[in-house]
């Protein structure tokens, strides 16, 4: 990014109060705490600060200016820690950060992959981008910026040298996606499946399905529209498309699919992936026939840029490991540690049981699941929650433990179906289940710790990790 102060100006609809109208801006920052000496500051009102008290911090550790909502008179440019800085008055600075996205994104040459959807997102992001960079320069969005926020700062991070970027679409409410793609402007939009999770900011599924449509009506007709044939909504979704569908899915008739679908020791998948009459096996590196689907999407985005099969499945056969996503681990007491605590909604949660019952069968050892609430599922939560105690009960899972209120109708529903009372627990708090947590697993024990991130269930996977 290299914008003149004049054209920046414009671009944001601002007034230069201070600054030679020729300086270049090469780079921004919107936090003061890892600001480099030559960023241009953006201070942005966020629900807990305004980022116009951390202006002279910015300054002090080297920025050559800042954008400012604050009226000019209210600036003491007598502080000599103004002189010679670069000020622009605008009337909202997270507008004015979108403005400067919006233009920078119009002058670039590289396309867009936009993804969203309800499951594995940030996987399926990270997968496409293996499979991309085998043939393309690609620039991928760093983990949590999909929102407002993050889309713009991705943008403006970016330069000319790469030929495609992939982004992941934050909703959390009607209008939010489209607000996102104005930005960014995507060629291809890619949705994973959808579920309930988000119901609680949406009220209803139709909400959920209106919100995610956005994506697909932001796609150009000289667009791909990747969607998955086996969502139920894949006949509406296909129908408001203006742009060109490609399908992919596990049913016979998905355009890019799977099939003899097997699990190795580890439960990482074998598969054949398949594409018109050609298919080619696949060997994926990461835990869970649940990203089976996520690789095939990545593989409708390459074979969208016109990518062979084998290059697609060297990028799918070198993607790594996900933290906090189906990571296995050696931890304390020889156990085998599935960590999966960045997030959880009840299609991720019944994948994650699943593979904890596929590593107890074959390794012939207890089954130790650590499980907390299931968020943002809105009028759905109990009924969902009470699915996965039914679940745990079917998956002949040896030992349940708990936290959270709705946790709680996870344990009530495995007790009322079967597992006896010395098998579930339940915990108030991540420190009552770390104290006691040592005493109720076994040597060889395979452990499961997943909950929605806010339930901070990475601590008691940390915990329990050798290193710890």
């Amino acid at each position: 990014m290299e914008l003149s102060l004049k054209e920046l100006t414009k671009v944001v609809k601002g007034k230069i109060i201070s600054g030679n109208p020729g300086s270049i801006i090469k780079s921004i920052s919107i936090d003061s705490r890892t600001l480099g000496k030559g960023d241009f500051f953006i201070p942005l009102l966020g629900e807990k600060c305004d980022g116009h008290q951390f202006i002279n911090k910015a300054l002090s550790k080297g920025a050559i200016g800042f954008l400012t909502s604050m009226d000019e008179n209210k600036i003491n440019f007598k502080r000599e820690i103004y002189l010679n800085k670069i000020i622009i008055l605008v009337e909202n600075t997270q507008e004015a950060l979108e403005e400067m996205a919006k233009y920078v994104r119009k002058i670039s040459r590289y396309e867009v992959v936009a993804i969203t959807g309800s499951v594995g997102k940030t996987v399926t992001k990270e997968i496409i981008k293996s499979v991309l960079k085998q043939k393309f320069k690609v620039g991928c969005a760093p983990e949590n910026y999909n929102t407002e926020i993050g889309v713009p700062l991705t943008i403006l991070s970016y330069n000319n040298d790469i030929q495609i970027l992939i982004l992941e679409l934050a909703m959390r409410g009607l209008n939010q996606i489209t607000r996102l793609a104005k930005i960014c402007k995507p060629k291809i939009g890619v949705m994973t499946l959808i579920n309930n999770t988000h119901i609680e900011l949406l009220g209803t599924v139709e909400n959920i399905i209106k919100a995610k449509s956005e994506l697909i009506k932001a796609i150009p007709k000289d667009g791909v529209t990747i969607l998955c044939r086996d969502d139920k909504w894949y006949t509406l979704f296909s129908s408001i498309s203006n742009s060109k569908v490609v399908n992919y899915g596990l049913s016979n008739d998905s355009q890019v699919s799977a099939k003899d679908i097997t699990l190795n020791e580890m439960a990482k998948p074998r598969f054949k992936l398949c594409f018109n009459d050609k298919q080619v096996d696949i060997n994926l590196p990461i835990t869970g026939d649940q990203y089976v689907l996520n690789s095939l999407a990545a593989a409708a985005v390459g074979i969208c840029y016109g990518m062979d099969l084998n290059q697609i499945k060297k990028g799918l056969e070198s993607v790594k490991p996900f933290k906090m996503r189906m990571q296995i681990e050696e931890g304390k007491k020889n156990i085998l540690l599935i960590n999966d605590s960045y997030n959880a909604n009840p299609t991720s949660m019944k994948a994650a049981i699943k593979v904890l019952s596929y590593l107890k069968q074959k390794r012939k050892r207890r089954s130790v699941a650590i499980l907390g609430d299931m968020l943002e599922l809105g009028k759905f939560s109990e009924i969902s929650h009470m699915n996965i105690g039914k679940f745990i009960v079917r998956q002949n899972v040896d030992l349940l433990l708990t936290r959270g209120e709705n946790a709680k109708m996870i344990s009530q529903t495995a007790l009322s179906n079967g597992m006896s009372k010395d098998q579930v627990y339940q915990f108030s708090s991540n420190d009552e289940i770390k104290e006691n947590i040592l005493n109720l697993i076994k040597s060889k024990d395979i452990v499961l710790v997943k909950a929605s991130r806010a339930m901070a269930f990475d601590e008691i996977a940390d915990f329990l990790t050798v290193h710890n």
